[in-house]
């Protein structure tokens, strides 16, 4: 099920209840929660689609914050995630993070200061809908996509150079989205190695690292961003 799927019957079903409750509750602000939240996903839902694609509707930052008026206007879907992404995590449903190879790391949302990988990494946020609470101190970039989307071309072009001058610096990259299922992260590993040259070694380790992807591992805004990308090859090895 897609995420437009996933938050728009829920909205729908919140939406059909406060309807029903329109006979039975006297006094109708106490069903405002159930208007607000069933907009907010319907909201959600809309701009996650496919054909939009816009995860920015939710203003998070370069630096991993949110405004004050996008935390209080989209609460119902923010507040959501963050417990359903706790839930998964205390319930042992996947893993805080795994190295693909020296240097390189990927996981889900870190919550926990143990969340984070070893050896003061450089923390590449894919998320639009998790703050950053842990790992103050340490490099930190947030480019945004919603979950289960890819992120645009300019955007991996962005991660990918940022990520190349940390490692430039010897810091480890932890690459991260909400639930650490290698959805947005497959196309950023795949071009961490292919910058050192390495198709086949990437094709192998992706292959090790996430044997359910479907076959379409490369989300069509890689390839775009392999013809349009000018970035010179680098040399940092992992």
């Amino acid at each position: 099920m897609g995420l437009s799927l996933a938050v728009g019957i829920p909205a729908a079903l919140i939406l059909a209840a406060g309807a029903a409750l329109l006979g039975v509750v006297s006094n109708r602000i106490f069903l405002l929660p159930l208007l607000h939240t069933s907009l907010i996903g319907f909201t959600v839902a809309l701009f996650s689609h496919p054909r939009i694609d816009n995860p920015r509707i939710l203003a998070k930052s370069s630096r991993g914050s949110f405004p004050i008026w996008s935390s209080f206007l989209f609460y119902p879907y923010l507040a959501g995630t963050r417990l359903y992404v706790r839930f998964r995590r205390r319930a042992g449903l996947e893993a805080t993070y795994t190295e693909v190879c020296d240097g390189l790391f990927v996981g889900a949302w870190p919550f926990q200061r143990e969340h984070i990988p070893p050896g003061n990494p450089a923390i590449l946020d894919c998320t639009n809908e998790l703050p950053r609470t842990v790992g103050l101190e340490l490099p930190y970039l947030c480019v945004p996509a919603w979950d289960t989307r890819a992120l645009s071309p300019e955007s991996i072009e962005l991660a990918v150079r940022w990520a190349l001058l940390q490692r430039s610096q010897s810091h480890p990259v932890f690459i991260h989205c909400a639930k650490g299922k290698l959805s947005i992260q497959v196309d950023l590993i795949a071009l961490f190695l292919l910058s050192i040259q390495a198709d086949l070694i990437a094709l192998f380790l992706l292959s090790i690292q996430a044997p359910r992807l479907r076959s379409s591992w490369f989300s069509s805004s890689f390839f775009v961003w392999r013809l349009q990308s000018r970035l010179i090859q680098s040399k940092v090895m992992f």
